[in-house]
This record gives structure tokens, C-alpha cells and sequence, in this order.
């Protein structure tokens, strides 16, 4: 029988063990104590640790760079320090542990079990929304693709590449018709799904070395690297809007869709992410505009001499 209780990694020096005392009786928690630093740095290099609770006494080495290897062992893990002898809210050494990235801190002498399971459920959820917020702060929460904050991050490296192979960006644009109808006619959570089964569809295309990500709702942009001529990025973009005219089969529903595509390349339109961005976007919309599928370059600027091979509308 697998066990759900929490398992928690106690590291203490007080022979007696009291914050494993704490522990003992309780079936939701599963204790394991250790004494020294090196021995809790061992026991995380395994698996099988929901947090590690830490006695501040130990901490010979001081609170913030004890914390700092424990943490550099499992960063995903929740830490509470507790200290003895002190007012959790006014010592420096609590704040220390704190600022080192402890989820919380109590007083040994005042501490219960009651106080510290509490203690525990809170510091586990409160890691859980921590590590959420920073895989999604760079990452679609519904298709776990980039999003645009990991996307400019990842043309400015881009480019530097294609400096060095004196070669092109491209910036592609992509909207997917008929997604808003079908999620006011059916439900919400059907039109989510259909975005999630384009970007899989449209990953089976984007090479390792290439970037899709979802910067609208219902539009994903896809940033193609190593290209040293207009032709190759237009043939990828008309391989990857043909990939979703077999249409979708969600819940008996078959779906079929359309894909607008708008190209923008660097340096040939600019070297701005914003500026190559905002081209794609709006050659995007004239297609959606007129024949509601295909692609297009943006119109070449002013300053800029129009390439010998591009293509227009498909």
C-alpha cells in the first residue's frame, strides 16, 4: 500500500530529538532525522522528501549558507528553520533564513504539533504557487508553450547567432480561424483543447533549434532560426498551415480550421523584436482579411532592397 503521508526530513542535533517527537504520533507525516549537515545533503540526494525541516542550531556554517546547500541539493523542496531560544519575528537569524529561502520560521520552546502541522501544509503550498509562478512567468499555462517574455529573450540570443552565420530570423505570425465561434458555441474548455491539439500538431514541425510560442489566446509566434534565404522560411510556414487542414476530432465534434500566417524577417524588416513582431501581425491579418488562410511577407520598408525570391498571399 503506498503511503500518503507527508515525508519530512528533520535535521536536528539535540540527541532527545523533539521536532521528530513532534512527528511521531501524527499519520499524516512520515519523519526521518538526521544530525548533520552532510547527512541531510545525502538523504535529499535520494527520492522519497516532501520538506525538510531545520533546526537553526545546527547551522554552524550560519543560517543563509546552510540554507544554500541544502537548497542547491532540491530547490523544488519547501524548508522550515526553526530556531531555539529567540522571538521568531525579531532575530536576524531568523530573517537570515528567511531571506535564504526557508518558507517559514518558529520558535522551538513555544512550538506544538498542531502549530507545526499547519506550519508544514502552508509552507508546502506556499513552494507549490512559488514553483508555478516561475514556470509559468516564461511558459504558457495551457499548452506549455514559451510565452512572449521567453520568446524576445530567446530572439535576442538569436540573433547574435545569425550575425555570426551572416544569416536571417524569421518571425512568423500565426492565427487559427473558427477557434472563437466554436468555443461560443460549445464550451470553453473544448476551445482550450483545440488550441492544445494545434500546438502539438504544430510542434511536430518547429525544429529543436526553433521557438513556437503562444502570444494570443487563439495565435501562437513562431520564430524560425538558420534561414539564409526569404524561399526556406515560406516553404516551413506552408508545410505548417497544411498540417491542420486534416482538422481535429474532439468529443465527436470533427473540427476543422484554417491557419493565417504573416512572415517578418530579421535584419531584412528590422532588428527590433517589437518592430518584426507587429509586421508579422498585421500581414497575418490582411490574410485572415481576404482569404481567411495562407500566408504573407510583410511589405518590404522603404529603405530596405525588396530580395530577388519572396513569396505572397498562398
Amino acid at each position: 500500500m503506498v503511503s500518503c503521508a507527508v515525508k519530512v526530513l528533520v535535521v536536528e542535533g539535540d540527541a532527545a530529538r523533539p521536532l521528530t517527537g513532534l512527528l511521531a504520533h501524527d499519520p499524516g507525516f512520515e519523519a526521518a532525522a538526521v544530525g548533520r549537515l552532510s547527512d541531510a545533503l545525502a538523504a535529499l540526494a535520494q527520492p522519497g522528501c516532501d520538506l525538510v525541516l531545520l533546526d537553526l542550531a545546527v547551522c554552524r556554517a550560519g543560517a543563509s549558507a546552510t540554507l544554500q546547500r541544502l537548497l542547491a541539493q532540491r530547490p523544488d523542496l519547501p524548508l522550515i528553520a526553526v530556531a531555539s531560544g529567540v522571538d521568531a519575528d525579531d532575530l536576524p537569524l531568523v530573517r537570515e533564513a528567511i531571506a535564504a529561502g526557508a518558507q517559514d520560521c518558529l520558535a522551538k520552546e513555544r512550538l506544538e504539533s498542531g502549530q507545526l502541522r499547519h506550519a508544514i501544509i502552508g509552507a508546502i503550498e506556499r513552494k507549490r504557487q512559488e514553483q508555478r509562478r516561475l514556470r509559468y512567468a516564461r511558459q504558457d499555462e495551457l499548452t506549455g508553450l514559451a510565452n512572449r517574455q521567453l520568446l524576445e529573450e530567446r530572439f535576442e540570443r538569436a540573433v547574435a547567432r545569425a550575425e555570426r552565420q551572416d544569416g536571417l530570423l524569421g518571425i512568423v505570425a500565426l492565427d487559427l480561424a473558427h477557434v472563437v465561434r466554436l468555443v461560443d458555441d460549445q464550451a470553453s474548455q473544448l476551445g482550450d483543447r483545440l488550441i492544445c491539439a494545434a500546438a502539438e500538431r504544430f510542434g511536430r514541425l518547429v525544429r529543436s533549434t526553433d521557438t513556437l510560442a503562444r502570444t494570443r489566446p487563439r495565435g501562437f509566434t513562431w520564430l524560425v532560426e538558420g534561414l539564409h534565404q526569404v524561399d526556406e522560411v515560406n516553404a516551413l510556414v506552408d508545410r505548417l498551415t497544411a498540417l491542420i487542414e486534416p482538422g481535429f476530432r474532439l468529443d465527436h465534434l470533427d473540427v476543422r480550421l484554417t491557419a493565417s500566417a504573416g512572415i517578418a524577417l530579421y535584419p531584412l524588416h528590422g532588428r527590433r523584436f517589437g518592430m518584426l513582431h507587429d509586421l508579422a501581425e498585421a500581414a497575418m491579418s490582411d490574410v485572415a482579411s481576404i482569404s481567411g488562410g495562407g500566408y504573407l511577407v510583410a511589405p518590404w520598408p522603404f529603405h530596405a532592397a525588396e530580395p530577388d525570391r519572396h513569396a505572397s498571399a498562398a
